[in-house]
This record gives C-alpha cells, structure tokens and sequence, in this order.
C-alpha cells in the first residue's frame, strides 16, 4: 500500500513538472518570438522642441487653423491647407504619432480641471482639491481613472472644440470637410504626484488598444461583438474603443467591408489547428483605422509621467504581426480586444515618454504601441481620452443606437441642441447616419442656428 502510495505520488509530481515545463517552454517560446518579432521595429527617437527641452516638439495648432483660413498675419492666401498641417501630417507619418499644442485655451484647461475635481470631490468628500494631504482619500479606478465615462460640461465642449476635431481631421488626410468623423466619449486620467506618496504611482505600461491578430484578420468574431452593441449601458461606450478591425464592415454579418486587392492589403483568417494567423501588406487601409488621442490639462514634463509610445510602429505593424506567428486559440490574448507588451520586453524598451504643454493634443494610430509610465514627481498630471474614427465604420442601427443612448446621456447632463455647435452635431453623430447628417433632431427637435 505504501509502495502504492509513493507511485501514484510519483505520477502526480512528475505531471505537474510536466505541466509546468509545458508552461516554461510556451512563455520561453513566447518571448522568443516576441523577441525576434521586435527586430522589425527600428528604434525611433521623440523629438524634443527647441525653444523648450522640456517638452516634445509640437505643431502649433492656432496657427495652423489661421493658416488653413488664409487669414494669418503674414498675409498667406485662402489655401484649404496649411503649412503647418503639412508638416504635421509629414511627422505624424514617418512617427505614426504627434503634438499639436494651443489647442485649448488656458480658461479651456482650467474648465476642465474644474470639472475633474469637482467629480472627485463629489464622490470622495474628503478630497479637497487645494490640499494634497487629502488626497490619499480618493480611491481611483486603475490609472488614475474614475469609474464612469464622463459627461460634464467642459469635458462635453472638449470632444465639440472645433480645433481637436480639424487636427484629427487633417491626420486622417481628409482636411476638413471630406469625410464625417466621430470622437468617441471617455474619462479622463488624474495622477497624482508619485514624490509626495509613492502608493499613488501607477505602473508603466505599453500596450495596444486592439486585439492585433484579429485586428489584421478582419475578424468576424471582432465585427460580430461590435455590432451587438446596443448602447444600453455606458460600458458599450468604452467597448466601442477596441473591436475594430482593418476593414470594418457595416452589417452584423458582414466580414470585411469591400474587396480588397492584394495590393490594398489583405487578411485572411485560418482556423485549421486552432490558430488564427494573418497575412497583411504595409498599405493596410490607414484611412479606415481610428486615431486616438490625449488632451492633455496641465503641464506635464518627463517625470510627471503620462503618455509614452513607441515611434514608428504603426509604419513596421504588418511585418511585426507576421514575424509573432499565429495566435494561439487557447491564449488569454483571444478573448481580448487588447494587446500587452511584457514590462522586460523589447517593445517596451522602445516606448518613451511624450511631455507636453497644457493644453495639448497627442495624436496616434491605434495600431501604434504606446501606454503610460508612473509619476516620480511632486506634480500631478491630468488628462482627457478621446478618439475619432470614420462614421462609415458604423452600420446604421448601430448608429441610431448610439445617437440615442448619447442624447439621453446629454439631456440628463443639462444640455440642450443650443448648446452643441457645428463640430458638435457632426462628431456626436446624433441624427445617427439620417440624412440630416446631425443638423436636425438632436434633442428631438430643430437645432438652433448659430
């Protein structure tokens, strides 16, 4: 019995060292081919601004505006482009990423805090915004996040400025009236400073907001969750973020969108062994993929932490997802709608802080690694998410759903059709894709001109 005993111990420790080897030989595999998959991706410095080394080298998005209206000091015609979005756009494709800053105002940026902290301090009564000792109270959602998506008055006007929506507009190389876009609506970030209590320091992190696999493989799955958004809860919202794939298609039971070339780029889906694997060119329909962006609310020099990214790596994403191999069925990163680079790997050591001024916008491919690093210092650092993606992506009752849901949410806020504007009644999209394109019906009834 004894001897029994022992054997059947002996089997049972010798299938768990298997099972753990089986484990140690995938994540050993695993990082090799995230290893070998990052050679792909050369390394791509941030640029920093002459006139200021504390900051990232930006593009000044007044001026640009002026520009594009004709109406700058220098006398410069009534040209539709600028010279200054050129050499935006100029950056943002060699660097998949970028800079504008004076996009809102200083009253704009203090609006805007104002509304961060008076959402802190009516959930957390202890905080009081004048006094950082109190703010230890506040319990935050991970990254300094607070638990809903957010509809207060400045943060509302901020998704409707007109210069955030021109600055994504000219990213998407449409100018600014060829294509309806639409921002999403999200939260804000507050850090706090990581030198005055070290618990309130979030970790670093560079991610990708999409699922890459699925992303590159027009997955049916991806377009299928999309599409049973219903908007009955806010969630759907944040949902929205990330089940997108490279050619969306505008039907429940659509796969990808319309014939593509080989030339165009394409992706094909194959089940056989339980793997997903994909084929892609470098000329993936960058117009069909969201930009995402970071409205940044104070100033925020390198150790304030905040944005990081990886420069470059949307321009070597084709290449890269084809040297990582397929993706295995079973992967925890199948069910996501999102893609983790491990803190010791090769692409986070790519990744590199983006500081800006208040006030500014950060720009990027949403398949561009990026993500965070933690604040060291003894300033706070304060931000708004927000994305733009083409209305197209969309099907229509998708579009009516989420109208719908939106109106709601901006009725029960205290606003009204007078208080959105032009940009507004476009990018809130809330005709949802009716002919009326926004103008008409916002708040059930005509909008009022202005």
């Amino acid at each position: 019995h004894t001897h029994t005993h022992t054997n059947m111990g002996d089997r049972s420790t010798k299938r768990k060292k298997q099972s753990q080897h089986t484990k140690s030989s995938a994540s050993s595999s695993s990082s090799a081919t995230a290893a070998a998959a990052a050679t792909v991706v050369p390394y791509l410095g941030v640029p920093r601004d002459e006139d200021d080394y504390d900051y990232a080298v930006s593009f000044d998005a007044r001026v640009a505006m002026a520009e594009a209206r004709g109406t700058a000091a220098t006398g410069a015609s009534s040209a539709t482009t600028s010279s200054t979005f050129d050499n935006a756009r100029a950056f943002f494709r060699e660097h998949n990423f970028v800079v504008f800053r004076n996009v809102l105002t200083a009253e704009q940026c203090d609006a805007s805090m104002g509304d961060v902290f008076d959402t802190i301090e009516a959930d957390t009564p202890e905080f009081d915004r004048d006094d950082a000792t109190t703010w230890d109270a506040w319990v935050s959602k991970s990254f300094g996040m607070p638990r809903d998506i957010q509809f207060t008055p400045q943060m509302v006007n901020n998704r409707q400025n007109p210069v955030v929506a021109r600055c994504f507009a000219e990213m998407f190389g449409q100018g600014a009236d060829r294509e309806q876009l639409m921002v999403s609506h999200d939260r804000w970030c507050f850090y706090r400073p990581g030198q005055l209590n070290s618990g309130w320091c979030t970790r670093d992190n560079v991610h990708l907001d999409l699922n890459p696999w699925r992303f590159a493989a027009c997955d049916q799955e991806t377009e299928a969750a999309r599409h049973a958004l219903t908007y009955n809860t806010l969630h759907d919202f944040v949902k929205e973020n990330n089940l997108v794939t490279v050619q969306p298609s505008v039907v429940p039971s659509g796969a990808c969108s319309s014939k593509r070339t080989k030339a165009e780029g394409q992706a094909e889906d194959d089940r056989d062994g339980g793997t997903m694997t994909t084929t892609t060119t470098a000329t993936t329909a960058a117009a069909a993929v969201p930009l995402q962006g970071v409205l940044n609310l104070l100033d925020n020099r390198e150790e304030d932490g905040g944005f990081a990214v990886v420069p470059g790596f949307a321009n070597h994403f084709d290449q890269w997802l084809q040297a990582m191999g397929p993706m295995p069925r079973d992967s925890p990163e199948a069910r996501m709608g999102s893609h983790r680079f491990s803190r010791d790997g090769p692409i986070h050591r790519l990744a590199q802080r983006v500081p800006m001024r208040a006030g500014s916008l950060v720009i990027w491919d949403q398949r561009n690694a990026h993500g965070s690093f933690g604040n060291h210092s003894d300033r706070p650092r304060c931000a708004q998410f927000m994305k733009m993606f083409p209305a197209r992506t969309l099907g229509r009752e998708q579009r009516r759903n989420r109208a719908h849901a939106l109106r709601n949410q901006l009725v029960a806020a205290g606003f009204s059709h007078g208080d959105l504007n032009d940009t507004g009644r476009q990018v809130f999209d809330l005709a949802g894709g009716s002919d009326s394109g926004g103008a008409v019906g916002c708040f059930g009834g005509d909008a009022a001109s202005e």
